[in-house]
């Protein structure tokens, strides 16, 4: 299977088309899609999985959004500071 990538529009942003990242699967696009869903609508967005779940993965990763911040972006931004880090923890062993 290819690698999927999800697209969102950002409600914050005059709904922009904001590339999500790329993943592996479907679920784990389909749970990028419902954090950034969750983080602009709140319960009022369509969601893949239960809200719970969803809201606990987003209160574990302690996402910052400043005033004025899309938070599709500080999801995004957050995803792409992990694969760095993966990826200069695999380059140092």
């Amino acid at each position: 299977m290819g690698k999927i990538q999800p697209e969102i529009r950002d409600s914050t942003r005059n709904w922009v088309w904001v590339w999500l990242g790329t993943f592996d699967s479907a679920e784990a696009a389909a749970l990028a899609n419902d954090q950034a869903a969750f983080s602009t609508r709140g319960t009022s967005a369509m969601l893949n999985f239960p809200v719970e779940g969803v809201r606990e993965w987003l209160r574990s990763i302690k996402i910052r959004c400043d005033e004025g911040c899309s938070p599709v972006l500080a999801l995004k931004w957050r995803r792409c500071l992990r694969k760095r880090s993966r990826k200069n923890k695999d380059f140092l062993i």
